[in-house]
């Protein structure tokens, strides 16, 4: 069920569809423990996760076959933000240091 659903399930759980009585009767509500919270779809987030821990665990190096950036001859330096000054009233938020970093 994607998002779409939901705001399908929205509307459905307001008067609207129940101003609709044959509408609601071959319709009715669903509730989300016959949808969205099967055990089939439990198990299959459990399953993806764990595969996707488990890719990432044999993917990373060892502690002796990784190596600091040094050792591929590059400089790595923090960036330091060129410091300019709001010369207009609206500059504030542009200049301001939560959008810098």
């Amino acid at each position: 069920m994607g998002i779409g659903t939901f705001f399908i399930r929205r509307n459905a759980d307001g008067d609207e569809i129940r101003d609709a009585p044959s509408l609601f009767a071959i319709s009715s509500l669903i509730p989300l423990t016959q949808t969205l919270f099967l055990w089939q779809g439990l198990v299959t987030a459990a399953v993806v996760i764990l595969v996707s821990v488990l890719v990432a665990y044999a993917s990373a190096p060892s502690a002796e076959n990784a190596r600091p950036v040094a050792s591929y001859g590059l400089n790595f330096k923090t960036a330091s933000p060129a410091r300019e000054t709001a010369t207009r009233p609206g500059e504030w938020l542009e200049y301001g240091r939560c959008l810098i970093y």
